[in-house]
């Protein structure tokens, strides 16, 4: 785990932490406003944005998102055109090979066969879970920043803007009132950052800021809070643009 405070993320000097901690990242050296608990806790990982790879080939995870999607019967063209990937003949293959195991069943109409997800399949709960997953860690961020009192929270990074991978962070900036004691800023983010990890093996990014500290970034148009305005996803509080109305000139400043 490790800890930095009071970091201004508008610095362009930066130091890289040791490779043999995992992968590299590169941290802000001068510090000054925004809380940041960085919790690096380095497991397997879940593939944030097609989370059934974690559990099958890129094309059969395909497949099964998309009948996932719809309890009705689907050609195997139809498949293949709502893929993100795979060609048409990986497509059939993977077909092929989930009805060997059940997960999918086929049916023939004429001389054309369909294919349906197989929802009584002992497994199928599994591949509902992964389809499901990314409303299920904001559901359980939800819940636990409920935990934590009055505090906003909002997702920001490449997990809210849906283009997440097996090696992607989850980012959450935590606004916290001016008055909350720099202890509980610090156990709030700890204990939400090793959540994240505990759920999907993914690092937990927590930036913590008062809305004060928020106000000020804001109006010095550092780049982290600029992204965090460009993308945030609420968790729990006010839309971030209402948020940025209750700051005062928050939304000015950073327009």
């Amino acid at each position: 785990m490790r800890v930095v405070t009071h970091q201004d993320w508008s610095a362009t000097t930066c130091r890289r932490n040791d490779a043999a901690q995992g992968p590299q990242r590169l941290y802000p050296t001068n510090a000054t406003s925004v809380e940041v608990l960085q919790l690096e806790l380095h497991n397997d990982r879940v593939d944030l944005e097609s989370p059934l790879r974690t559990i099958a080939s890129p094309v059969e995870a395909e497949v099964l998102r998309v009948l996932a999607g719809a309890d009705t019967e689907f050609g195997a063209s139809q498949v293949h055109r709502l893929v993100d990937s795979g060609s048409a003949y990986g497509v059939r293959k993977a077909l092929a090979r989930l009805s060997e195991t059940g997960l999918v069943t086929t049916t023939q109409h004429g001389n054309y066969s369909f294919w349906r997800g197989n929802r009584d399949h002992v497994l199928w709960p599994a591949v509902q879970a992964a389809v499901d997953a990314r409303q299920t860690i904001i559901d359980r961020l939800q819940a636990r920043l409920t935990e934590h009192g009055e505090v906003a929270a909002y997702l920001y990074g490449s997990f809210a803007r849906r283009t997440a991978g097996p090696d992607s962070d989850v980012d959450v900036l935590v606004v916290h009132p001016d008055e909350s004691p720099h202890d509980a800023i610090l156990d709030i983010a700890s204990d939400i950052g090793e959540a994240i990890t505990t759920w999907t093996g993914n690092v937990g990014h927590v930036y913590s800021a008062t809305r004060s500290e928020l106000r000020e970034a804001l109006e010095r148009g550092e780049p982290v809070a600029l992204s965090i305005r460009g993308e945030a996803v609420t968790v729990v509080g006010p839309p971030f643009g209402r948020l940025l109305d209750q700051l005062g000139d928050g939304e000015s400043a950073c327009a």
